[in-house]
């Protein structure tokens, strides 16, 4: 079947088909005739994603991989299919589930990662093999994972990865991408095309947070599957949600406790109790509470609930860790807070349990204050907690943070909010 293919920087891969190429369920046939609906529910089945194989004038192979019909059934009087695909895949057949043997990619600007060495490789505690291929126009990451993986599983877990962790590095944007393939070991690479700009060398990093040379091998092979394990959460503190105070407030107060359960961070109030010990005691906890509650006569299993997490570590425990952990290298993040901990905690117990504030004790305006202080600091408290974690030096993440002009505005800011609060602030330094 005949059709055309487009390819337009930042825009999804096209193909628009002369004739229908799959059953369109908004399509009716009837004696006599066809028919259209524009029911949702045949709508949104008509839009499930497909994969296309198909072949261009010059003879070369190309696959479009998720590729879902923004356009009509392929009737003549119900207009023809147009296909937008998530990612395309010239040179060579694959199926959405195709195994691949290796990767390779740029991002952001291709002389980003021209510092590491050509000759080095890095096995990462996945068995993953990573490595760096050098080109003229840029170094590329090779990544070789243990064992064949999905493409899917390959820009999710690596490619997204290290996106996320260079956005940490560099406080910059990356949206640009190079990305090629190879299923098999001894087959040449093959060029994914996405609606990802290509990378470019007219992209600067003047403002970068650290140098890019912390950027190293053995950093990038830890981090991919840190940051799987950490279920990406890395990409909330990168780029933390914009809108309404309150929204911020309960999304990056929640990152703090997402972040210290992933982490390798202790979990229980008793550490030094076996597993055992601290079930019976939740058992006991949990039985003591049925029977008062029989006594009282109001439901056992709501009160039994309520001691679930009896001995998890509190959400201020979580908070203090944290804390402790980033402002030992980085004190000044709190400097203007006489209890950051505290400030995370209550500004995250205002939306997490919607906790009705007395107005007349704290009026609105001081409320905001608050929060505001706590949506400042805490994307600059997470983002060095895993800069720390990645294995990066805290002397050099130290000086990068008092080196960056956005971190110094930061801290003025929430020295400003704390002095409308009518807070004590430090004497500044003679």
């Amino acid at each position: 079947m005949r059709g055309e293919f487009n390819l337009r920087a930042g825009e999804d891969p096209e193909v628009e088909l002369q004739d229908g190429l799959v059953d369109d369920p908004r399509l009716r046939r009837f004696p006599g005739g066809v028919g259209y609906t524009g029911s949702a529910e045949d709508s949104i089945a008509s839009f499930l994603p497909i994969t296309l194989h198909g072949q261009l004038d010059t003879g070369e192979q190309i696959t479009l991989l998720n590729a879902c019909n923004y356009g009509g059934p392929g009737h003549a009087f119900f207009g023809t299919p147009r296909y937008a695909a998530d990612a395309a895949v010239l040179g060579e057949h694959i199926d959405i589930d195709q195994p691949i043997n290796a990767i390779r990619f740029r991002l952001g600007q291709r002389y980003w990662l021209d510092h590491l060495d050509k000759d080095s490789t890095a096995i990462s505690p996945d068995g993953a093999t990573l490595s760096v291929q050098v080109s003229e126009d840029g170094n590329w990451l090779v990544y070789i994972p243990a064992a064949p993986a999905t493409l899917r599983h390959l820009r999710t877990v690596v490619v997204s990865g290290v996106r996320a962790l260079m956005g940490l590095v560099l406080h910059s944007s990356l949206a640009a991408e190079d990305i090629e393939l190879r299923v098999q070991a001894d087959q040449p690479w093959r060029r994914l095309f996405s609606d990802a700009l290509n990378c470019s060398a007219t992209q600067t990093d003047l403002d970068s947070l650290l140098p890019r040379e912390v950027l190293t091998l053995e950093v990038i092979a830890r981090w991919i599957p840190m940051n799987d394990r950490l279920d990406g959460l890395a990409a909330a503190v990168i780029s933390p949600i914009q809108g309404a105070l309150q929204a911020e407030t309960l999304v990056l107060t929640s990152l703090v406790e997402g972040l210290h359960r992933r982490l390798p961070y202790q979990q229980s109030k008793f550490p030094a109790l076996p597993k055992e010990a601290r079930k019976a005691i939740l058992g006991a906890a949990r039985e003591a509470a049925r029977a008062q509650a029989q006594v009282y006569g109001i439901d056992p299993s709501a009160v039994a609930e309520s001691v679930q997490f009896l001995t998890d570590v509190s959400f201020r425990m979580r908070a203090t860790q944290i804390v402790n952990e980033v402002c030992s290298v980085i004190p000044e993040l709190k400097e203007s807070v006489p209890d950051l901990p505290g400030q995370i905690t209550k500004a995250r117990n205002d939306f997490a349990h919607h906790l009705i504030v007395d107005r007349q004790k704290e009026p609105l305006e001081l409320s905001y204050l608050r929060w505001l202080i706590v949506v400042t600091a805490t994307p600059w408290l997470l983002r060095a907690l895993l800069l720390l974690h990645a294995g990066i030096a805290a002397d050099i993440i130290r000086e990068g943070f008092l080196d960056s002009n956005r971190f110094e505005h930061a801290r003025a800011n929430i020295a400003q909010f704390a002095r409308e609060l009518g807070w004590e602030l430090p004497s500044p330094p003679i």
